[in-house]
C-alpha cells in the first residue's frame, strides 16, 4: 500500500472504527501541546485534509518486519523449509538486517519465480523458507529438505545478505573476498527504494509535504 492510500484508509478508519486507532490517538495526545483537543474525528479531518504528513522510516520498517516474524511464526512454520548445510570453504555472512527475500526459478518452469525467506544462523547453517507463488493445498504441513550448495550458491546467498544490510555486514573471519563483495554490492541495496509521488504544502503553508512510495 502506498502512502496516499494509507492516508485515506486511516482517515476512514478513524471515523468508522476509532477504537482500532486507540494507540495512534494516544500517541498524538502525548506529543500535542493541547492533548484534550485530540480525538478520532479531529485526526480523521486532518488526515483527510493532508494536514498530517506520513513518512516511512526504512530502518524502523526493517526492525518491525523482524519483530513481526514471531507473530507470523505459524505461517512460516507451515511452509516448506530447507536447512542449508555449508560444507564449502566459504562461510555464510550475516548483517544487521539478516532476514532476506530471495527468488529462485521453479524447477519445472523456469519462467515462474518463487520467493524464499533466507536467514543465516551460523557460518555453516542457514534456513530457506519457501513461499511458492502458486500454493499447493496438499502442503499443509512443514516439509524440510537438506541442501548442500556449491560455492556459487553460497556466494549468491552472501551477496543477498549484503544487498539487504542496513549498516553492518558481519562475518566470523576477515577476508579480502568479503571486502570485495561489500564494495561490489553496497550500492545495490534491495531492502527498500523510494519514489517521490507528490510534493506540496499544507493549507497554511507551514509544512512541506513530500509523498513517497516505498517498495521492497
Amino acid at each position: 500500500m502506498d502512502l496516499e492510500s494509507l492516508r485515506k484508509e486511516t482517515a476512514k478508519g478513524l471515523c468508522a472504527n476509532p477504537e482500532q486507532y486507540a494507540g495512534l490517538i494516544e500517541h498524538m495526545r502525548k506529543i500535542s501541546k493541547d492533548p484534550d483537543t485530540i480525538n478520532a474525528q479531529m485526526l480523521a479531518e486532518d488526515f483527510e485534509a493532508q494536514n498530517i504528513r506520513l513518512r516511512v522510516n526504512p530502518h524502523f520498517s526493517n526492525a518491525g518486519l523482524i519483530e513481526n516474524m514471531c507473530d507470523g511464526g505459524i505461517y512460516y512454520y507451515l511452509k516448506s523449509w530447507s536447512i542449508i548445510h555449508n560444507s564449502t570453504t566459504t562461510p555464510f555472512i550475516t548483517s544487521d538486517n539478516p532476514i532476506c527475500s530471495i527468488e529462485y526459478p521453479d524447477s519445472d518452469n523456469p519462467t515462474i519465480m518463487h520467493t524464499n525467506m533466507y536467514v543465516p544462523l551460523t557460518p555453516r547453517l542457514a534456513i530457506l523458507i519457501h513461499i511458492p507463488c502458486m500454493p499447493d493445498p496438499a502442503l499443509n504441513e512443514s516439509i524440510i529438505w537438506d541442501l548442500f550448495p556449491k560455492t556459487e550458491g553460497i556466494e549468491k546467498l552472501n551477496s543477498t545478505i549484503i544487498k539487504f544490510a542496513d549498516n553492518l555486514v558481519i562475518a566470523n573471519i576477515e577476508a579480502d573476498w568479503i571486502k570485495s563483495m561489500v564494495d561490489k554490492f553496497k550500492d545495490h541495496q534491495e531492502h527498500f527504494c523510494e519514489q517521490v509521488v507528490m510534493t506540496g504544502t499544507d493549507e497554511g503553508g507551514n509544512y512541506q509535504i513530500i509523498q513517497k512510495r516505498f517498495n521492497v
